[in-house]
């Protein structure tokens, strides 16, 4: 037997099949950029202590739907499939030379002098 609450928990806000946590997170990155534009309103209008709460309280937001949202999934997701690779996160040495390599290849290519790592 389901209980109520887990049931709620099982299917979206929005009707579109996602489940809640997708819809939560859909309606709270919505609401965070409207008061990122709300933040950048405040400062052009030398609002600055106000902009400042505006911008903290977006990030602490953020990292929350970060722990609750993709933390979840990396664990159910990722980090399985992290320990079937051999357990080694990054590979042996020569596959860690050869991304090295891929890296700075499409640094030189891609990025302006400034924003290159190891500068």
């Amino acid at each position: 037997m389901v209980s109520g609450a887990v049931f709620l928990f099982k299917e979206g806000l929005l009707g579109t099949g996602a489940p809640f946590r997708a819809d939560l997170n859909l309606i709270v990155q919505l609401v965070m950029g409207s008061v990122l534009i709300a933040g950048a309103y405040l400062a052009r209008r030398k609002r600055y202590k106000a902009h400042g709460i505006c911008q903290t309280t977006v990030l602490l937001l953020n990292l929350l739907m970060i722990g609750l949202v993709m933390w979840p999934s990396f664990q159910e997701q990722v980090k399985p499939a992290l320990s079937v690779v051999g357990g080694r996160v990054f590979g042996n040495r020569k596959q860690r030379a050869g991304h090295a390599k891929q890296w700075q290849a499409f640094q030189r290519r891609c990025c302006p002098p400034a924003v290159r790592s190891g500068r």
